[in-house]
């Protein structure tokens, strides 16, 4: 226990790096600003911190560059902080009173004056400051900023109250509210708000179509008259949001200087009609999109964006690339008034056609282009006016990525050299990379790997879109390299076809799936590895855990995260399959799972357990102590897999254990009945049918759960919305003790799906999983 602690200490001490941004530039020197997050023991809290660096170009006519960093990190209290466009003005987000929602607006300027603190209280609910709903975006003239907020909601008294406050929603007070699910439990409608500077007040944008769409991810025009949004369908009923790439919306346009006339002109006697004056839908409404990430060029010219331009059922599928000229014809359009139409219509102007930039594309082909797999492109995404760069899931790694939006061409950008040492098999690691933002020639990336903690690098690249120079500005600090002495290697598993099969589509253009593989090599020398061998020199056979990734159509690349880190520090090999159904890999390998769950996914993972014994490691890896951990849709493959003769324990983190009883539960009740094969054309009604039951639970690992004789370790969170695990999880284990087999259950009680909200669960059920895989494999 004592080692078990000592190195998860070591490994959760190793900062968190939350953000990266460029903060100023001139001729010589680059300003860049570096957030970290780092766990305090003793008093059981995360702590923010802030580093400044000011990267200095071949000083003195030498050609060496300097990094200068300010003395000491700085704690923060947190990470809500924009940069205007210019560098001149810093906003710092403070929230005062979570209960009454109270907030203060710090702006200060780049020479650390206090211009003004604007305070909102009772204005609007939670900030939405994530990578979902956008951040701040502040107008050209930098008076203005808006962002998104979830709106208040109105109060309902009782029907005994003494102090009437609203007589219209009288015995209202407990009316049910719909939520945004998962991670958005206390968000019902989040709409736009603005910072005036001028007045030094804050003030949502209304009249608005609440009752329609919700808004998210604003972004100013370029002249600075208005601005665009993602509005989001507001049907019937409301599905979750979290990493639903596929929910409907369109993109649009908020005249905001005929807002502000308007509110002149009515003296605050707002008309509701008002509104079709300035709000107007760039996308034709029978047109059903999901799209995300609106960037527009530096010169103003074109605005693109990733998503879907037709009704996608995977929440995360291959998107495309669009482009929308933006030229000073479409922006006077938009400008005028305008007459009918409104948020619903294009009332005033002619439709506007986007181009299909890129489309989808698959490969079965390491270093081909499968597909654009990332959440979104940086805000600062233009390298130039004609060319964007961004990182992106290509198998399982995060590449860096140029595209010309004139020529198309398309490019991986070289990264050989960048990660410095004199030991040439660290030269040749892989590297993942996630880029922050792109500005002047530089780009500010994260690298890392999943044995090497992240670095922040500044890259100056040429007009070729070459690297000319690598600058590390930071590097995680780690005591003892030791801990997670791996070496990284991915590898191609052939999947073999059954020609009898009746499937009505054909993928056998997939050939392969791919997994990571984590080889341990740290330095121990305890009596139960030695025993293993006959000699010091002999390869030491480890223990083993097969990692399996939810969603599932998600992927796990080789990036650094601290439970791969803590892991190899144990002494385990870990092997890490992107199953077929996985992201990162083109829309076939993603579209032949639905309908196929627990068959395509348990085959492929199962395939990899062996693959690894036979063909990557068969000398060290010791067949008698595998284990399996997997957490939400990986939860419910290595359930499946837990009857398996090799397994000798399974740690299940949320899982999904039978989809019937889950479809009547879920926030994302669409893809339950979807991933089981139910009817894409079908409405997904609230109550399924008797049919649907039994197809949802014939693809379920409940089926199974009299096969099960090994030790189950149960992690759930009580307020999981996602697969509602205090069902779900509870289900397995009241079945496990019926039966007499081993099992252990915690339930952290402030803990959503992804069980890494609260620190106490953070210091917790790591060093719960390592005790129980100490024991029982």
């Amino acid at each position: 226990m004592k080692e078990i602690i000592n190195n998860f200490k070591e490994i959760i001490s190793i900062p968190t790096v939350v953000n990266s941004n460029f903060t100023g530039f001139d001729e010589e020197t680059v300003n860049v600003s570096i957030a970290l997050s780092q766990t305090d023991f003793e008093n059981k809290k995360n702590k923010l911190y802030q580093i400044d660096k000011s990267i200095l170009f071949q000083l003195n006519g030498n050609n060496i560059d300097k990094v200068i960093s300010s003395p000491f990190p700085i704690e923060i209290t947190t990470t809500n902080i924009s940069i205007s466009n210019s560098f001149s003005k810093k906003l710092i987000i403070k929230e005062i009173n979570n209960t009454e929602f109270e907030y203060h607006f710090d702006i200060i300027t780049n020479s650390n004056n206090l211009i003004t603190t604007i305070k909102s209280k009772d204005i609007h609910r939670k900030i939405l400051n994530d990578e979902w709903f956008g951040g701040f975006s502040w107008s050209p003239c930098e008076n203005f900023i808006a962002f998104i907020a979830d709106n208040k909601i109105k109060n309902s008294s009782g029907f005994f109250e003494k102090d009437l406050k609203n007589k219209e929603n009288i015995g209202d007070q407990y009316l049910y509210k719909e939520n945004l699910g998962e991670t958005y439990s206390n968000v019902h409608n989040p709409t736009i708000f603005i910072i005036d500077l001028i007045k030094e007040s804050v003030y949502p944008i209304e009249p608005f179509p609440i009752d329609s769409i919700m808004a998210g991810q604003v972004i100013w025009e370029p002249n600075g008259n208005g601005f665009l949004f993602l509005g989001w369908e507001i049907g019937k009923r409301i599905y979750g949001m979290k990493l639903c790439f596929s929910r409907i919306n369109s993109i649009y346009y908020f005249n905001f200087k005929i807002f502000l006339q308007i509110e002149r002109n009515n003296n605050n006697n707002k008309n509701s009609n008002d509104k079709f004056a300035y709000i107007k839908n760039l996308i034709n409404s029978n047109k059903k999109v999901s799209f995300r990430s609106l960037r527009f060029s530096p010169d103003g010219n074109n605005l693109v964006f990733i998503g879907f331009d037709e009704l996608i059922h995977n929440h995360n599928s291959c998107s495309k690339l669009f482009l929308l000229p933006w030229s000073k014809e479409i922006s006077l359009q938009l400008g005028g008034a305008g007459s009918a139409g409104g948020a619903g219509g294009a009332g005033g102007y002619s439709e506007i056609e986007f181009q299909t930039l890129i489309d989808y594309k698959f490969s079965n082909d390491l270093e081909s282009f499968y597909g654009i797999y990332c959440m979104g492109v940086p805000k600062c995404t233009f390298i130039n006016n004609e060319t964007i760069i961004f990182s992106n899931s290509v198998g399982s790694i995060n590449k860096m990525i140029s595209f010309n939006i004139l020529t198309k061409k398309l490019k991986f950008i070289e990264s050989k050299g960048i990660f410095e040492s004199n030991d040439q098999k660290q030269q040749q690691q892989l590297l993942n990379y996630h880029i922050y933002s792109v500005m002047k020639g530089m780009i500010l990336t994260r690298v890392s790997s999943i044995n090497k903690p992240p670095s922040i690098y500044l890259l100056k690249i040429d007009n070729n879109l070459n690297i000319i120079k690598s600058i590390e500005i930071y590097k995680s600090p780690i005591k003892n390299q030791n801990l997670i002495s791996s070496e990284i290697s991915i590898h191609k598993v052939p999947i073999s076809y059954n020609n009898s099969s009746n499937d009505n589509n054909d993928y056998s253009n997939i050939k392969s799936f791919e997994l990571i593989y984590v080889k341990n090599n740290k330095n121990n020398n305890s009596n139960e590895d030695n025993n293993n061998n006959n000699n010091n020199n002999s390869i030491i056979k480890r223990p083993t855990i097969l990692f399996i990734h939810g969603g599932p159509h998600m992927n796990i690349t080789i990036e650094y995260t601290y439970p791969f880190g803590y892991l190899q520090s144990l002494g385990y090999n870990i092997i890490i399959p992107n199953y077929r159904g996985s992201s990162g890999c083109g829309k076939d390998f993603i579209d032949c799972l639905p309908g196929k769950i627990g068959t395509l996914d348990k085959e492929d993972c199962l395939s990899s357990l062996n693959y690894s014994i036979e063909f990557i490691d068969k000398q060290g890896i010791d067949i008698n102590r595998i284990s399996i951990i997997g957490g939400s849709h990986g939860g419910y493959l290595a359930t499946y897999l837990s009857i398996e003769p090799l397994i000798k324990t399974v740690i299940l983190r949320n899982p999904v254990i039978d989809n019937s009883f889950l479809a009547t539960l879920t926030d994302i009740q669409d893809w339950c009945l979807f991933k089981c094969g139910i009817d894409k054309n079908n409405l997904y009604n609230s109550l399924p049918t008797l049919k649907e039951l039994e197809i949802m639970r014939n693809c379920s690992p409940s089926t199974c759960f009299d096969q099960i004789k090994i030790p189950i370790l149960l992690l759930l969170g009580e307020k999981d919305k996602r697969v509602y695990s205090k069902s779900q999880g509870l289900l397995l284990y009241n079945n496990l003790i019926e039966r007499n087999i081993k099992t252990k259950c915690l339930m952290y009680l402030n803990e959503s799906h992804s069980l890494d909200n609260t620190i106490d669960s953070k210091l917790d059920q790591w060093i719960n999983i390592a005790k129980w895989l100490n024991e029982n494999c």
